[in-house]
């Protein structure tokens, strides 16, 4: 027996014998990713080369170990906030390779990140692979009960360090993840300056109140459009400023206070809207003329009284009582 002929390129193999009888199959090192076979096993034929009679086939099982380093190649993501996220939805697919085809015993547990990422995602199979695969995806996904807020968190950044059955890291050992969360139109207007609520103005005057609001899902920043109400109709707003002109009011006709109803409106979500109250206070003005009146008592001791009176508001007046004391003569001829 002078050789091997079928396969025996493949095992880096000899045969040895002392004494042309007794014959030893000896492989060396071996590395199972090397075969090009895609099997578990060999066949080889040994025998006489001379003689195909003494040919006995051989069937040389080869054991894979888990020697090898899985690799994990990511991208960026981005998850929609407020939505479920699983594997038949997640946009966020990773690809893993495990020379030593022991994918189905990879660990992608141990999430490092500074926002409690691993409290909320987790990486799952959408088709658990099988021994032997040595390529498949897998998902980064939302665990149960879990969704994204933009309005708390807009950007998650975070590694996720996996390893397989042996313990063996992926390549990088440490894998960074950028998950950017979309916003989504869930948030009405809000007012970006501080609202007037109560304003005191002046009567007669023309004053202008400047409101302003922005979209309330910052991600999204839709544009804003504006409307008053004013039953007394002394208000209009421009629509795209939101400066509201209140025209010239006299609270000598009743207008003690004026309530103005705002609403910021979403151009293109006109559902999502915000309504404030402005309640404007009139402030009089000393426009009135001053009258005078006065009695005189011409049968006994004279009294006059001179009274200084406004018809709107006496108490911003002197009142002043003038007394005289009593004459002999009728002074009602002097008037």
């Amino acid at each position: 027996m002078t050789g091997m002929t079928t396969n025996f390129e493949l095992l880096d193999a000899e045969l040895k014998t002392d004494d042309n009888v007794n014959y030893q199959l000896i492989v060396n090192l071996l590395d199972y990713e090397s075969l090009n076979s895609g099997e578990d096993s060999v066949l080889v034929a040994i025998g006489e080369v001379s003689n195909s009679a003494t040919m006995q086939a051989l069937q040389i099982l080869i054991k894979n170990l888990d020697d090898e380093h899985p690799t994990l190649i990511v991208s960026n993501c981005i998850f929609e906030e407020e939505t479920v996220i699983d594997v038949n939805n997640s946009p966020c697919s990773f690809t893993i390779t495990d020379p030593d085809g022991f994918l189905d015993t990879m660990d992608f547990s141990n999430i490092v990140g500074s926002k409690g990422e691993a409290d909320i995602f987790e990486f799952a199979y959408k088709t658990q692979p099988s021994y032997g695969d040595r390529e498949s995806e897998i998902y980064l996904v939302l665990k149960d009960g879990q969704i994204l807020d933009y309005e708390a968190i807009t950007l998650f950044s975070f590694k996720v360090e996996a390893q397989d059955n042996a313990h063996h890291p992926t390549t990088p050992a440490s894998v960074p993840i950028i998950v950017q969360v979309k916003d989504m139109p869930d948030q009405t207007p809000v007012w970006d300056i501080a609202f007037p609520k109560i304003i005191t103005i002046t009567e007669k005057t023309k004053t202008e109140i400047q409101v302003s609001a922005i979209d309330g899902d910052y991600g999204i920043n839709n544009d804003i459009t504006y409307t008053v109400e004013d039953p007394n109709k002394f208000a209009t707003v421009d629509a795209k400023s939101g400066l509201i002109t209140v025209s010239p009011i006299d609270k000598d006709k009743g207008f003690d206070q004026v309530t103005l109803t705002v609403t910021a409106i979403e151009v293109q979500q006109p559902n999502s809207t915000l309504v404030g109250t402005i309640r404007l206070i009139i402030e009089d003005i000393d426009d009135s003329i001053t009258r005078f009146k006065t009695n005189l008592i011409c049968s006994g001791p004279v009294v006059e009284e001179l009274v200084s009176f406004d018809k709107h508001m006496l108490k911003h007046k002197n009142i002043s009582l003038i007394r005289a004391k009593a004459l002999s003569q009728n002074f009602a001829h002097a008037f």
